[in-house]
């Protein structure tokens, strides 16, 4: 398996690196780091991994292109996408690594947990982007996320120039996949623990920005008859998804004094949205693609620190 990761600084990846430097295949993992073209990487990175590459873009904030030129320069049959504040437990890459023996495999999830839900703020954060994958059965699903999960490196790289455009969020690539016959699969006992943003100033403005990306995406695709109706019906967006992610608010970790905010990411979330259907996405995409680098740093202080700890507990005990 090759570990895809990207950054702008070193010190980003440091927690990140630990935990799978601890993997219970290390041996078996190539490390894929792509960073900026003047980013000094010390010749230690790369220990305890089987194999290293660093990969030089020109912007590390282009996190969709940068990970595609990971792909691309990966040697491993599986690629796993991570991120500078997703730490995994010791077997995550063992667990996923094993679902392609199944031929058919071509995307493989863990579960996702809260990493700092000291923060009511976090909880929500985490309930609204990562809920449907804090919790359920085994076995196959309609929608993945397009990161912190393990791709089957051929039908990624199949994709020629449409790679980087699929590795973005909401990029249409589950359903690609799903048209050509693969399975998307879901694999509960790899764990893995993703810090959220829990300052509040950066999760006002994440909260509307996601949901602008996401409208914004969708609206390029629809006429303009479709876009004002979505417009116009915003408002109704909230009570729908409260209605599908309450019910897992608890296996995802989210307490009761987390649903104020959770209500208000969804507000948030849904009139970005609005805003994304009107105006088309502006600049919310780099906006988020830089937050996915750097969101370690927006949260509280300790945070970051406390869960890494906690992650490393889990390795050292097993």
């Amino acid at each position: 398996m090759s570990i895809v990761l990207v950054t702008d600084v070193m010190g980003s990846v440091d927690g990140v690196l630990a935990t799978f430097r601890r993997q219970t295949i290390a041996d078996r993992l190539e490390l894929v780091l792509a960073t900026g073209p003047d980013i000094a990487v010390p010749d230690e990175t790369g220990e305890g991994f089987a194999g290293f590459t660093v990969v030089r873009v020109h912007d590390p904030f282009d996190v969709s292109a940068a990970r595609a030129e990971c792909v691309r320069a990966a040697t491993a049959p599986v690629v796993a996408i991570g991120e500078t504040h997703c730490m995994p437990e010791p077997p995550w890459c063992e667990l996923l690594l094993d679902t392609f023996h199944d031929p058919k495999v071509a995307i493989a999830a863990s579960r996702v947990l809260c990493a700092n839900p000291e923060t009511v703020l976090a909880q929500a954060a985490h309930l609204m982007d990562y809920g449907p994958w804090a919790q359920g059965p085994p076995g196959p699903r309609h929608h993945l996320p397009a990161h912190n999960v393990a791709f089957r490196r051929d039908p990624l790289l199949a994709l020629g120039d449409d790679l980087e455009a699929k590795l973005d969020v909401d990029a249409g690539l589950n359903d690609r996949y799903l048209a050509d016959g693969w399975v998307l699969l879901f694999e509960p006992a790899a764990r893995a623990h993703h810090l959220d943003v829990s300052r509040l100033r950066t999760w006002l403005a994440e909260r509307f920005l996601n949901g602008r990306t996401y409208g914004g995406q969708l609206a390029q695709r629809w006429g303009w008859p479709r876009r004002l109706a979505y417009t116009v019906a915003w408002p109704l967006i909230p009570a729908v998804r409260f209605a599908r992610l309450r019910p897992v608010a608890k296996e995802a970790g989210v307490s009761g004094r987390a649903m104020p905010a959770f209500v208000l990411a969804l507000i948030l979330a849904s009139a970005g949205e609005g805003a994304g259907y009107l105006l088309g996405p502006g600049g919310a995409p780099a906006w988020r693609r830089r937050l996915e680098i750097e969101k370690g740093r927006h949260v509280r202080r300790g945070e970051a620190s406390a869960a890494l700890g906690r992650v490393l507990a889990l390795h050292d005990a097993a």
